[in-house]
Formats: structure tokens, C-alpha cells, sequence
């Protein structure tokens, strides 16, 4: 809408406008996830390694500046915040929330968003296309919330 009705608009500015739309709409649907998991009372686990000891065990070698060591391996639940949006669509589609269809879908999307602002963006440009793919994302994860909390 703004570039079409714009008289002024050059090429960088579409290009930037575009990058910036994919950034902020991958941000929601990273958010919407993230509450999607905590509706549907998901969760993921880490495994911590706790109380390391050194040993030596004789015929075990170790290679220089290595150190070999006993700890109790506990699994303890991964916070919200902790979560990246990678495991989380994993994590959803696991669970059945979300079709394999949708999960990449939002896999997508989360390559562009990492291809604008973790990678050499010069090289990846965003089109009209993906934009609109961003929002189709958006509000059909919308309806998945709206039916979960229904």
C-alpha cells in the first residue's frame, strides 16, 4: 500500500521497506508462537550437566588439554525467553498444533527474516511475494490461537 500510492518511492526504499516489514512480522509471529506454546501448556527441556568431577580411569586417554569428567545429567524445562523460533515451530508441529504444511511455512519465513538480519542481506532480496506470504503466516496463525483459546 505505501509504495503503490507513494510518487516518490526508488528502488532501496521498496527494498528497505520490505526488509523491514519481513523483520517486524517474523518478530510477531516469533511472539505468537512463543504464547501459542505457553496456551497450549507445551514445553521444551535442556539437558544440564551438573556437579562435573574429574576422574582418571586407567587405560582411558584423553587428549591434551582435555579433562575427563563425571556429572549428573539432569533435564530441566527450557524457558520461554530461551526458546528460538527454530525449536519452537518444532516443538508446536511435534505437538500437533500446527500441520507440517504450516510448520514450514513459519520455517520460511524464518529463513528470510534470518536471511535479513543474520546473514549478508545485500545478497537476499525480499520480494512483494514474500511480504505477502509474511501476513497470509500471520493471520492464519492468528486462526490457530483463535481455536485454541475457543
Amino acid at each position: 500500500y505505501l509504495i503503490r500510492n507513494s510518487t516518490h518511492t526508488t528502488k532501496q526504499y521498496r527494498r528497505e521497506l520490505r526488509r523491514v516489514v519481513i523483520l517486524y512480522v517474523a518478530s510477531v509471529v516469533e511472539a505468537l508462537c512463543l504464547f501459542l506454546i505457553k496456551l497450549s501448556g507445551l514445553s521444551k527441556e535442556k539437558i544440564e550437566y551438573k556437579y562435573a568431577r574429574m576422574v582418571v580411569m586407567p587405560g582411558v586417554t584423553v587428549p591434551n588439554g582435555k579433562t575427563l569428567v563425571v556429572a549428573l545429567q539432569e533435564k530441566v524445562p527450557l524457558s520461554l525467553t530461551d526458546t528460538p523460533l527454530f525449536d519452537a515451530i518444532n516443538l508446536l508441529r511435534e505437538k500437533r498444533v500446527i500441520t507440517i504444511a504450516f510448520a514450514n511455512r513459519l520455517h520460511t519465513l524464518r529463513t528470510k527474516r534470518n536471511s535479513q538480519h543474520l546473514y549478508g542481506r545485500a545478497s537476499k532480496h525480499i520480494s512483494s511475494g514474500d511480504v505477502g506470504q509474511a501476513f497470509s503466516v500471520l493471520e492464519h496463525l492468528f486462526a490457530i490461537i483463535q481455536r485454541q483459546h475457543s
